[in-house]
C-alpha cells in the first residue's frame, strides 16, 4: 500500500530553495528490501560495486506521485538531489548516496497539478 506523506514532514523542506507555506504531497511506496546489491561501475570507474548491508538492510522506495494541488500552491521544483538519507554520521543528501543509480530526475510540478516522476 502506498504511503502518503506531506513533503514538509518527509524532506524537512530540503527539496525547495525557500520554505513554502502550502503542502506538497509526495506519495511513495517501498519497492525492495535487500541485504546486498551488485551495481555497475560508477561513471568513470571500471570495477563493479558489490555492497553488503552488514547487520542491516537496504530499502528502496519508488515515488508514485507529487501532488501540488493545495490552496495557494505555486509551481514546485522537485530536486531529488536534496532528499536526505539517514546515515551515521552525518546525514547525507540522497544525490551523493544514490547517484548514479537513482532514476528520479528533477521535475517542475506546476501549481494545481499532480505529476509522476
Amino acid at each position: 500500500m502506498p504511503l502518503v506523506v506531506p513533503v514538509l514532514a518527509l524532506m524537512g523542506l530540503s527539496a525547495c530553495d525557500k520554505p513554502i507555506d502550502y503542502s506538497v504531497v509526495i506519495e511513495y511506496e517501498e519497492s525492495a528490501v535487500f541485504s546486498e546489491f551488485n551495481a555497475p561501475p560508477a561513471p568513470g570507474g571500471s570495477v563493479p560495486i558489490h555492497t553488503l548491508a552488514g547487520s542491516g538492510l537496504f530499502v528502496a522506495y519508488r515515488i508514485l506521485s507529487i501532488q501540488n494541488t493545495d490552496t495557494g500552491a505555486k509551481d514546485f521544483s522537485f530536486d531529488p538531489n536534496k532528499l536526505y538519507v539517514g546515515t551515521t554520521p552525518p546525514d547525507k543528501m540522497a544525490g551523493g548516496v544514490l547517484s548514479p543509480y537513482s532514476t528520479v530526475k528533477p521535475l517542475l510540478v506546476a501549481k494545481g497539478t499532480t505529476a509522476s516522476p
